[in-house]
């Protein structure tokens, strides 16, 4: 084959024409850009054991880590009782939802407000406004852990019953 085309050719091509190749067009060598490897299939066997490793790291994670999902620390834990989009009652409070607001369900997917339950247990963000930014649908499982707990060893006062009167020492024994 040959590298170049000949004279002839180079004289007589026309680009007005179609058909008429220029000189580059006619060699018969083609260079690829990306230069081969000196053992075929070696950079797939990297590839294929660096993703092999990445999968058993994975793989080696806790189960926590995989089924916990990033809640924001600074949000504030409630009972969502009430849902009429843009207003929404946390708690005793009425907020409404701020431009952008956005509701996030169990799977952390983000829900239209339409598919948002009317009661639920939540943890929500205000913005500076003091309205809704964010609302995060909470499992029982994340509930439970945004819950205060009781304080243990307190008990709540015991008031005496009404009906029994209280012992007057000026009463007892005496005549």
């Amino acid at each position: 084959m040959w590298r170049i085309s000949s004279a002839v050719e180079q004289r007589n091509h026309n680009p007005l024409v179609g058909g008429s190749n220029p000189s580059f067009a006619t060699t018969a060598r083609h260079v690829s850009p990306i230069p081969r490897a000196r053992f075929p299939g070696s950079d797939l066997r990297l590839a294929a054991a660096l993703l092999t490793g990445a999968l058993l790291a994975l793989l080696a994670l806790p189960e926590q880590a995989w089924s916990q999902r990033q809640l924001p620390a600074e949000a504030s834990f409630g009972e969502m009782t009430r849902f009429a989009y843009p207003l929404v009652t946390i708690g005793k409070g009425t907020f409404r939802m701020a431009p952008g607001g956005k509701i996030y369900n169990q799977q952390n997917l983000i829900i239209m407000p339409a598919a948002a339950p009317a009661r639920a247990n939540v943890l929500f963000k205000l913005d500076t406004a003091g309205e809704l930014s964010g609302i995060w649908l909470l499992t029982a499982q994340e509930a439970a852990r945004f819950r205060k707990p009781a304080t243990p060893g307190t008990t709540p006062p015991v008031k005496p019953p009404a009906d029994k009167p209280k012992d007057n020492p000026s009463t007892l024994g005496g005549n």
